[in-house]
């Protein structure tokens, strides 16, 4: 489903448009191509990419809350680990891209398209995500908690409600993946899906 990323790219295809986006991009470039150490070097948040082309470009581990992402293409882009909490992302493209464990909480992302993404344990929760396509990711621990998901396109057709609390709840795969509170145990991100799972059942779970 997902292409390799051995040939992901460590310079932009489209510069942004916005100079203060620009010239933190273009340190960020220069350490890579210096250090060859991409998780080393830190791009920054709250940047306007706008205009950019960043397909197949390396940004695993980088901060980027709050960042305007909208309409840019992300296709393929290797963004593990990733932190864009709060991140505007209405229209972008971001299919086949490696999301792997990042971050987007509290995102804006209508019309977003995440088709054959990795999406395995991304948190989405809190997020705005009308309308946006989610075909073909590849999904488990994924959290959706309080996400705005009407208008959808999932696997199994178009969601019309409007929160979800996660992926496995909506069945996206046949055979149940490990939930978080199994695979992260005593951590606040766990504590946080047990309150939610309180909210939902009623009951506290074991």
């Amino acid at each position: 489903m997902l292409d390799d990323l051995e040939d992901r790219l460590f310079e932009p295809l489209t510069w942004p448009l916005d100079p203060e986006a620009r010239e933190a991009l273009q340190e960020y470039v220069n350490l890579i191509n210096d250090e060859k150490e991409g998780p080393e070097s830190e791009l920054g948040g709250f940047l306007d990419f706008h205009g950019a082309d960043l397909r197949k470009f390396q940004l695993q581990w980088q901060f980027l809350w709050g960042s305007d992402f909208s309409g840019v293409r992300l296709d393929r882009a290797d963004l593990y680990k990733a932190e864009l909490v709060e991140a505007l992302l209405h229209g972008a493209s971001l299919q086949g891209a490696n999301l792997h464990k990042a971050d987007i909480s509290a995102c804006e992302a209508q019309r977003a398209s995440f088709a054959g993404a990795n999406l395995l344990n991304t948190d989405l929760s809190e997020s705005d995500l009308r309308e946006a396509d989610f075909k073909e990711v590849w999904a488990g621990g994924t959290l959706f908690f309080n996400s705005d998901l009407r208008g959808g396109r999932f696997p199994e057709g178009e969601v019309r409600h409007r929160k979800s609390r996660s992926m496995d709840r909506l069945q996206w795969s046949k055979n149940r993946r490990r939930s978080i509170l199994r695979s992260e145990g005593d951590s606040p991100r766990a504590d946080r899906c047990r309150r939610e799972e309180q909210k939902y059942s009623g009951r506290p779970r074991p």
